[in-house]
């Protein structure tokens, strides 16, 4: 297994995966199913720390405290087709 990815077995020798991204995306985790050969099949969501990108030097500057979701919901489609950013929760003192 890689460092930084998860394989939970399904039917068939299938795989539901979660991999870790690398620089200079870190900070985003991958969930995707994997066929019994090792290729991704179809990307499932993206869980990442929020960004803009830098305008200087085109690197993402993240957004404390705020985190996106993108699903792919459409098989025949590389894009995500929903999105939503989530706030970290506050605690209640």
């Amino acid at each position: 297994m890689n460092e930084g990815k998860i394989s939970i077995p399904l039917h068939n020798g299938w795989k539901l995966c979660v991999e870790c991204g690398t620089e200079p995306y870190d900070r985003e985790l991958y969930v995707f199913i994997e066929d019994p050969h090792g290729v991704i099949w179809q990307d499932l969501a993206v869980v990442r720390n929020s960004y803009a990108y830098n305008p200087v030097s085109g690197m993402p500057m993240y957004i404390p405290g705020l985190f996106d979701l993108l699903i792919y919901t459409d098989p025949d489609s590389e894009d995500y087709t929903v999105s939503y950013r989530v706030p970290i929760q506050k605690e209640e003192p």
